[in-house]
């Protein structure tokens, strides 16, 4: 996705024509392999009907894209075999037990649930985590 957007920003500031076909090229070809993967990932999903069921469900969800359904049963392949309070602890978002009123509850390890949906944290020995704290 970032090749693609990075192509896309150079197509409006390219001037030479030989440049501008050869970055058009480049863009045409990554559009064909994001085409061919998002191919791949909805074939091995429909071969598995419990897979194409938990898709089948997502994508029924008002804004939820095939993408999004992908990166869902990707990051979270628990999702549908859950309680709906697992499945949000797992994602990080239900309440701490310390204090239900307080809010999601952030993870503290990567056995709490995938790092796309962790809050980003500095480690104690970055120099950036005492001016964060």
């Amino acid at each position: 996705m970032l090749r693609r957007t990075a192509a896309k920003n150079r197509a409006k500031i390219r001037t030479l024509a030989l440049l501008k076909r050869q970055n058009a090229q480049r863009l045409d070809q990554i559009e064909r392999q994001i085409a061919a993967i998002d191919a791949a990932i909805l074939a091995f999903i429909e071969a598995n009907a419990e897979l194409a069921k938990r898709f089948a469900i997502l994508t029924s969800i008002p804004g939820v894209s095939q993408i999004t359904a992908f990166a869902l049963l990707i990051e979270m392949p628990e999702l549908g075999t859950l309680e709906a309070r697992q499945a949000a602890s797992l994602a990080g978002l239900a309440p701490s037990r310390a204090n239900p009123d307080a809010g999601p509850a952030a993870p503290s390890s990567a056995a709490d649930g995938p790092a796309s949906a962790r809050p980003f944290t500095c480690p104690p020995s970055s120099p950036r985590a005492s001016t964060l704290n």
